[in-house]
């Protein structure tokens, strides 16, 4: 950085120091808030959070391979923030250096996050400014320690209810972020505290901000004996509300002046961890309760909140934040968080069931609950009554358990719509009601009168009528996927449910109905029936069996009946129907009087006239699944199964199978607009339709076309609001109606011209503004029946409202407009000739993609706007990952992020690539070494920490990697000791930087949208003295020359570079069939090793020779040796010719014959022509007397030397001569005269032949 920019960027400084002592900001973005200054001003201190300007969505709208791009975008940006932070501040002497020892930047964010865009830092009235001016900040919010917002309120809200009906939250977990938990307290027995956790800037018990999933971790906090013992207190009343929900417990409480209070950053900790870890807890996390709040009143939604994010991502993946509203009193207003629109906010009733006068309350206030006289537990095992929102909110959290145990896939907007839809209303607010939320209520009305027993089979054997018939199971049934929901499998000898006898039944008429799945044959699914016993023989049942009742016997088939028993089992007398194996269908079965009906699906099936008497009011238990356990086990699926001690009338049947089944939504419309759900089922113009589960929730909206307003809803929707919800209990039809009012008249506003500005439409007589702003191009609104209207044209910074045009005129900013009819007028923006603007310019190539930048620039092709000279203007490129390859910047912007930022201190333009590109396909990446020097090249794929390199000329000339298509691959070229990268070529553009070595490398990133080659070239360092050594190799033979390092010197030479003086050990290496000669040029010696010293460039030669040469030289010594007696008589020798003694190639035999008699001596001869033929070679004797003959094969180029000796018995050795063989050593042969044997042997390479 220059002496003059370290002076400018320090006035900033100071400017930002006075901004802190009251001056007016002109130029700083993001603004800094007034509580974080007086905060400052106060304490010396405070801790921002800050917003990092990022593209960012909840991770719940997501696929899993978007998310994980997304995190690493947040991580690598938070890591760029505080590095060019920490350099900033070093530039200005703030801190000695920008990094650490370990290389890290020397400041440090006070805390992290793993999924959303937030950093915090400790700052005062000096780092402040910095924060706020480095790259990438985007808003700047005080971390402030929120508050805790503080038994007859159970049946209040009809918890025991859903209780008896089997709802008890099983199965779901409930994180409560709080002061901590005493998990030894008996209200959390069993262990219900299934982990723990802490975030803290004070008191975690490990002594750092952040412990998980550690036992203790979330121990209350002592520092205040008052307020530690909430989050106790808080947990009991969730743990209390679902008694078989888990409870993970988090302490994220601080000391803050001695009371227990909670940062916001450790608040946005504590949720990043949950939803990160929430496949972790062993059960699905169904909602996390705060019971904190700040003491400011919002009367809107504060989506501005730093905690919004955080819960928005919670929400995506259908896990509720949970919010007390706070205890202020406030009459039109909630406390943040609870304010945040995907939060859930509850404010408190007394115990009464009015509203608290203390609960905070707002329009947009989501529930009610109790919070008033709420004993619950306290650490010590001790309880106590507490009030406040702080109470009221964990009885929605428990509420919320329970609603998601019974239907786990409901999102957060339809479980909130429940309880909104079924709470009691209170002051216009509604207060939840569990046992109405819960699906019996959503029946058709008159199908719960008689019901006395209705079991889900939702993970148990509840009744989930509320009478209290709750079923046991013996032995083993699974829960599976069901019909509607899970439903309860049976299998032959495994297990059934045992009811204990109820009380409700009558003996005259009763109901049976459910879905039933057939995978077998025979088995009771249900009676009430005691074989072999006095009375009871008297009972009804719901049986399958192999009986062939109706003549229909076919495979894979299942013969259901109805049937009432009187001491008998007589299945011809009973209603019966034949259902497939592996289908679900809706049976009933009803008696009435005498009379037994089969209902299959809702339609009567079969019927007979049955006599009894006496035969339902047995003693004996219900058995569902079985007969005769456990030897009669129904073989199926059961699902839904209803018990009613009356008879159901036909068209009830009807609607019991509608209930349980899916239903249809259909959707009409008057005049024009269009229809809308939120899960995206439905978005029509005309009419449409869909189809629903039975008993959920679909919101539906109503969007007027223009010209056109909303008048309100018919059928089965009702109301004048757009929104409305609708539940579908049965098949609904509702209509939209749009009417065109008489005389509706429009006002449409454009822009125009090179200037950029907003414009907005003040509809004074109607109470409306509308805001064109500046990325606004058109905007059209109805009048109703105003007769003028006001337009402002506001000019954004650097540009001016050059006129009206169209229906508009005049030069004014604010106009007043007649509306006699409907009106388009046009605001034409210049550039303001008094100040510095210059031109941003894009360029797109190819047919893909978009570039954006806030200001102006939204183009698919090309496009220019003007900004104040001074600005960074991020530009952002946008295309579809799925099919788009990004090919990087170009012009005045460059590299390859999506995202580059401009600085328009001139005209400016850029460029970006598109090109459509297939995932599937790989291509390849050569890399080169280059120049006179040496270096090493590395490349790693961007996001992947596998990396490959080369080094020299010789490694990297077969260095070449397979990439996935659209791969970014980072290259590095570090040059070795005394070398320097002085460029590159082919395929990548290279730039060039300093390491922390001082060495100057290159870099470069390459998109792998077709093979590429990139070379790397490496020279030498201008600053030394350098003599090239030259390798030549010589002579017949082959070899290399391996050392020093960086030679390959085969049978070509090489040249390389090296300091002057510097001294080598020179090695030469002979290949297989050579030999080293010595050496020769300026080096010299026999010995493979050669001492140099580079005083000047030299030329070393080394000189290999032939193994053959050699052989052939030693052949002609070794085939005319002479073989002689002990007295020195020769006895013989072997005689090839010496011009045949290169040409032994093939395999042959050789014959030795010796003819031995005392004290002769023997001529070898050759009888035939060898080596030219390979037939054989003899000894002949001058005399024969005793002969010894030998055959043994040559084979083709291996030489073995063979010395015969001739041993007499008393040991006397004679030496024959020595000739060519291949063999093992064999053995003495002894014919009582002579012996002879082999005595040596030895086998060589190819063409090498020694002596011995």
């Amino acid at each position: 950085m220059t002496h003059k920019h370290r002076t400018t960027w320090f006035l900033s400084r100071l400017l930002a120091i006075l901004l802190l002592l009251g001056a007016n900001p002109i130029w700083a973005q993001p603004t800094i808030p007034q509580d974080l200054l007086d905060m400052i001003a106060e304490q010396g201190s405070a801790r921002v959070i800050v917003g990092l300007d990022v593209p960012w969505q909840p991770e719940g709208l997501l696929n899993q391979r978007q998310v994980a791009a997304q995190r690493r975008d947040l991580t690598a940006t938070q890591s760029q923030f505080v590095e060019t932070l920490s350099q900033d501040l070093a530039d200005d002497g703030l801190i000695d250096s920008p990094h650490s020892p370990d290389g890290t930047p020397t400041v440090k964010a006070a805390r992290t996050f793993e999924t959303v865009p937030y950093l915090v830092f400790e700052v005062n009235s000096i780092t402040l400014p910095y924060v706020q001016n480095t790259p990438k900040a985007k808003t700047l919010q005080l971390s402030v320690p929120d508050e805790p917002t503080m038994s007859d309120s159970l049946p209040l809200i009809g918890a025991d209810k859903a209780w008896d009906s089997g709802h008890t939250g099983a199965g779901q977990a409930i994180a409560i972020i709080d002061t901590g938990v005493d998990k030894t307290h008996t209200a959390f027995a069993p262990a219900r505290i299934i982990t723990e956790a802490c975030f803290s800037v004070t008191h975690c018990p490990n002594g750092k901000p952040e412990q998980t999933s550690e036992l203790g971790a979330a121990q209350p906090c002592e520092f205040d004996p008052e307020g530690c013992g909430h989050g106790t207190h808080v947990a009991g009343i969730a743990a209390g509300t679902a008694p078989d929900a888990q409870i993970i417990a988090v302490q994220a409480a601080s000391e803050f002046f001695g009371k227990a209070s909670f940062y916001r950053d450790d608040q946005i900790a504590a949720l990043d961890w949950l939803h990160t870890n929430r496949e972790s807890f062993g059960v699905p996390l169904a909602a996390i309760n705060m019971s904190v709040g700040g003491k400011k009143s919002h009367s809107q939604p504060c989506d501005d909140d730093p905690r919004t994010k955080i819960i928005q991502n919670l929400e995506s993946v259908g896990i509720a934040t949970i919010i007390s509203a706070g205890n202020n009193g406030y009459p039109d207003g909630i406390s943040a968080p609870a304010c945040i629109s995907k939060a859930i906010s509850v404010g408190a009733t007394d115990k009464t069931g009015q509203l608290w006068p203390q609960s905070n309350r707002a329009d947009f206030l989501d529930l009610l609950a109790p919070g008033v006289g709420i004993e619950s537990a306290l650490p010590g095992d001790l309880t106590a009554a507490k009030e406040g929102t702080s109470m009221a909110a964990p009885h929605v959290a428990g509420a919320w358990a329970i609603m998601k145990a019974h239907n786990p896939q409901a999102s957060v907007a339809e479980v909130l719509a429940m309880l909104k839809e079924t709470g009691q209303e209170v002051e216009g607010m509604p207060r939840i009601q569990i046992d109405a939320a819960l699906p019996q209520v959503h029946a058709p009305q008159g199908l719960n009168d008689g019901l006395v027993a209705y079991y889900t089979c939702d993970g148990n054997a509840n009744d989930a009528s509320g009478n209290g018939n709750h079923g046991t199971v013996n032995g083993t049934i699974e829960y599976v996927e069901g019909y509607i929901g899970e439903a309860a499998r049976f299998r032959k000898g495994y297990g059934f449910i045992r009811v204990p006898n109820p009380t409700q039944l009558f003996d005259t008429q009763y109901t049976i109905s459910g879905w039933l799945f057939s995978e077998g044959k025979g088995g009771s699914v249900i009676n009430k029936y005691k074989w072999g016993v006095p009375g009871g023989g008297k009972g009804f049942g719901l049986t399958s069996t192999t009986e062939d009742l109706s003549g229909l016997a076919s495979s894979g088939s299942t013969f259901f009946t109805a049937a009432l028993f009187n001491e008998g089992w007589n299945p011809s007398k009973y209603p019966k129907y034949t259902m497939q194996v592996g289908e679900f269908k809706h049976l009933t079965a009803v008696y009435d009087t005498g009379n037994m009906k089969l209902y299959i699906d809702g339609i009567l099936e079969s019927e007979k006239s049955i006599q009894h008497s006496n035969s339902l009011d047995n003693p004996y238990d219900i058995l569902i699944g079985t007969y005769v356990p456990p030897s009669q086990t129904f073989e199926g699926l059961v699902d839904e199964l209803r018990i009613y001690n009356r008879a159901l009338s036909e068209s009830e049947i009807k609607q019991l199978y509608e209930l349980d089944s899916e239903a249809t939504l259909t959707l009409t419309k008057t005049g024009e607009g269009e229809i809308t759900s939120t899960d995206n089922s439905i978005n029509c113009g005309e009419t449409c339709e869909a189809d629903y589960e039975v008993e959920s929730t679909v919101t539906l909206t109503a969007t007027p076309a223009t010209g056109y307003s909303f008048t309100g809803w018919s059928g089965d929707c009702a109301g004048a609001s757009p929104t409305t919800i609708v539940t579908m209990d049965a098949a609904k039809s509702c209509t939209a109606h749009f009417d065109k009012s008489s005389g509706l008249k429009t006002i449409t506003v454009n822009k125009e011209g090179k200037g950029k500005g907003s414009v907005k439409i003040d509809i004074r007589a109607e109470d409306r503004m509308h805001l064109c702003k500046t990325d606004c191009s058109e905007m059209t609104q109805p009048i109703f029946t105003a007769n003028e209207i006001v337009l402002t044209a506001t000019p954004a910074k650097g540009f001016i409202l050059k006129q009206w045009a169209g229906d508009c005129s005049g030069t004014d900013n604010q106009i007043t407009v007649p509306m006699t009819a409907s009106k388009t007028c046009t605001a034409d923006f210049d550039l303001d000739p008094n100040a510095e603007m210059y031109a941003l310019t894009v360029n797109k190539e190819g047919s893909q993609g978009r570039l954006v930048a806030k200001g102006g620039i939204d183009c698919g092709e090309n496009c220019t706007a003007y900004y104040p000279g001074g600005q960074k203007v991020r530009l952002e490129a946008r295309f579809n990952e799925a099919d788009t390859l990004f090919l990087g910047w170009k012009g005045d912007c460059s590299g390859f992020q999506n995202q580059v930022y401009v600085t328009m201190d001139a005209d400016k333009s850029c460029s970006a690539s598109f090109k459509p590109y297939n995932p599937a396909e790989e291509f390849a990446l050569n890399v080169n070494n280059g120049g006179d020097g040496l270096g090493t090249i590395t490349e790693r794929v961007k996001g992947d920490n596998t990396s490959f390199s080369c080094r020299g000329k010789a490694g990297c000339k077969q260095s070449q990697h397979q990439y996935a298509s659209g791969s970014q691959v980072l290259l590095s070229a570090i040059p070795e000791t005394g070398f320097e990268f002085t460029g590159g070529s082919g395929d990548c553009a290279w730039e060039s930087d300093t390491d922390n070595n001082g060495r100057l490398r290159g870099t470069a990133t390459v998109i792998m949208d077709q093979a590429k080659t990139c070379t790397a070239e490496f020279g030498l360092k201008a600053d030394l003295t350098w003599h090239k050594l030259t390798f030549y190799t010589a002579g017949t033979g082959n070899g290399s020359v391996n050392n020093p390092a960086r030679i390959d010197c085969g049978n070509q030479c090489t040249a390389d570079y090296y300091e002057a003086g510097k001294t080598f050990w020179l090695k030469a290496e002979p290949t297989a069939l050579s030999q080293f000669m010595g050496w020769s040029g300026d080096c010299e010696g026999k010995g493979s090793s050669q001492k140099i010293t580079l005083d000047q460039d030299k030329t070393c030669i080394a000189q290999f020779k032939s193994d053959f040469e050699i052989l052939a030289d030693e052949m002609v010594e070794a085939f005319y040796a002479t073989a002689t007696s002990s007295d020195g008589t020769p006895i013989g020798e072997i005689y090839p010719q010496p011009e045949n003694q290169a040409r032994l190639k093939e395999a042959f035999w050789v014959t030795i014959t010796a003819i031995l008699q005392t004290d002769q001596s023997l001529i070898l001869s050759n009888e035939q022509n060898w080596p030219t033929q390979f037939d054989g070679i003899n000894w002949l004797p001058s005399d024969s007397s005793t002969q010894y003959t030998d055959s043994v094969q040559v084979v083709a180029k291996q030489f073995v030397g063979i010395e015969v000796e001739l041993l007499d018995q008393n040991g006397s050795t004679e030496k024959m001569g020595i000739v060519i063989y291949y063999g093992e050593e064999a053995p003495i042969i002894d014919d009582g005269v002579w012996s002879r044997r082999i005595v040596r042997v030895a086998i060589f390479s190819r063409y090498a032949f020694r002596r011995w």
